[in-house]
Order: C-alpha cells, then structure tokens, then sequence
C-alpha cells in the first residue's frame, strides 16, 4: 500500500515510518517544526515539507496514499492558545477533507488525555473528561472523523495513546513521558523530583509496540471501517516504583525529591484496557522492563 504518513519526523512517526517501510510505500510528511530530519536518515522514504494546515500542501503530493496515518499534533498539555486548536483541529479536518477526495483509509492518533482521570482499567466506551486544552481538542478531531464516517462512508480508526516512551523522544522537551524525564535525571546523576507522593500509576508503552498498533490498523481499515481503540500496555506503575527501576535497570543512583504539583491538570491514574485492540491481532512485545533496557541501551 501506499501510506502517508504526518508528523513523520516527531517521536512516534519516525519509529512508525521505520516499522511501515518493511511492507510499504512511505510517503513521509512534515513541516519540521518539532520533528527533525535526522530521525528519518537511512530510511527507503519519500519525504515531503509541508504542513497539515494547508490543504494545498496535501493536494500537492504526487503519489496518492491508500491509508493517511495521522500523527502530526501539539502535545503540550500545558498549552493553551488558539495554535493548539488550529493544528490539531483545523489540521485534522484538512486530512479528513483531504482523504475524502481522494478516497483515502484514515487511522488518526487521539490520546488518553481525553478520559481525564480515573480510578480503575480504561475501556474505549468509558466517558470522555477531557480536562486540557490538548484533550479537548483531541476529542474535537475524534468527533470530527466520526462525522466524516457517518456522511461520507469513510473508513476510520482513532488510536488512543497512552504514555509512549523510547528513543528519540527528548526533542519533546517538556512533554516527554516520565520515563524520559526520571531517566535523564538518573543518567546525570541529579536529583530526581516527583510531583505528589509518587503513588501515581500511569500506564506506558514502549515506541515500537506503538508502531506495531498503528500499523496493524492500517492495514485493517476497511474490515474495521470504524472503531476506536485503546493503544496502551494493559499496566499501570506508580511514579516511585517507575523510578527504582531505572535507577535498578541503569546501575545509578540518585536522591528522590518530593514536591506539591503544581500541575492544576493532571492524570493520577492511567491504565488501558486493551481487550479490543487485542481483538485485532495486538499483543504488546515490551514489557517495561524490556523497553526500559532497550531505551537505556540506545543512550
């Protein structure tokens, strides 16, 4: 298949164009303002500069995908400006319109964050509480695509993400996972801080099992035709545990910190349930142990 890929140059699109190149034709898009171009070296791709908000710029793109995977976003969740909304909003409607004249399968990227928090394994039916501008706008693009499915017939998977993790994720900067953030404090030996008591349990998956998630859906768009699915490990670690294991799987040490959050917005509880995507095909490769060893080894 040909299968176009946006944000292909971020964290989790660089490992998904890496893992799609295996069996498919990869058209790579991005304007590069958070994603690098390095993150695609060595990869048997089509790269092309452009930017979601401009429908022309899709229009322009010579070989017509089978499949748009769309990853390109602002994840900030501390952000709240009217740039949010306009990329993952106003973005994710050109792509539907985009994939609706060309008649194009979509897998879109949603998140987590959409559920707000919870207490106990987070099923797709469970109510949405988006409590960010991010979330909400999340929730708005997933809305968005159901009103093209229903309307227009299109065939269209919305790909929940939980906490994603692994190399290449530090160009995120402040939105990179808890794994990245404790991981760099333990690897240069400073104190490492957690926000609350540290008895905050979020659920990560590793980068490569990700890839895996996104690209199975591609290739079952038109036998879902519909569908939201979770994309999580099905476990959840508390902060403190989070960070004895790295500091166990790295041989370093280091002195825990506590604070109060100063956070207004936050998940203390993140688990997916993963029955449905399981139905699929998935199964989890990484457990976090492994993933952490393979992230540790990749510094």
């Amino acid at each position: 298949m040909n299968i176009l890929v946006t944000g292909c140059a971020g964290f989790v699109g660089s490992h998904l164009v890496e893992e799609l190149q295996k069996k498919h034709n990869v058209i790579a898009f991005d304007n590069f303002s958070g994603g690098k171009e390095k993150n695609l070296e060595g990869l048997n791709v089509e790269i092309i500069n452009g930017d979601i908000r401009k429908i022309s710029d899709l229009e322009n793109i010579k070989t017509k995908p089978d499949v748009i995977i769309h990853l390109a976003a602002i994840v900030d969740t501390t952000r709240y400006d009217s740039e949010m909304m306009d990329v993952n909003v106003k973005g994710t409607l050109n792509i539907l319109e985009y994939a609706r004249r060309i008649g194009a399968d979509i897998v879109n990227t949603s998140s987590a964050a959409i559920y707000g928090d919870k207490t106990a394994a987070i099923k797709e039916s469970d109510s949405p509480d988006p409590q960010s501008l991010y979330a909400q706008s999340k929730l708005i693009a997933e809305k968005l695509a159901k009103a093209y499915h229903d309307n227009f017939n299109m065939n269209i998977v919305c790909l929940r993400l939980f906490n994603v993790y692994g190399p290449k994720e530090q160009h995120k900067g402040k939105a990179t996972s808890m794994v990245t953030k404790f991981l760099d404090s333990v690897l240069k030996g400073e104190d490492i801080l957690i926000y609350g008591d540290g008895k905050q349990r979020r659920d990560f998956i590793y980068v490569k099992d990700v890839a895996k998630a996104f690209a199975l859906c591609a290739e079952k768009t038109k036998d879902i035709k519909w569908g939201i699915y979770n994309a999580g490990s099905g476990e959840a670690i508390s902060f403190t545990d989070l960070v004895n294991l790295l500091k166990k799987l790295s041989g370093k040490d280091g002195n825990v910190t506590y604070s109060e959050n100063p956070l207004k917005v936050y998940q203390k509880f993140t688990m997916a349930d993963i029955t449905k995507i399981k139905e699929l095909g998935f199964e989890p490769i990484y457990s976090l142990e492994k993933g952490i060893k393979e992230y540790i080894e990749s510094n």
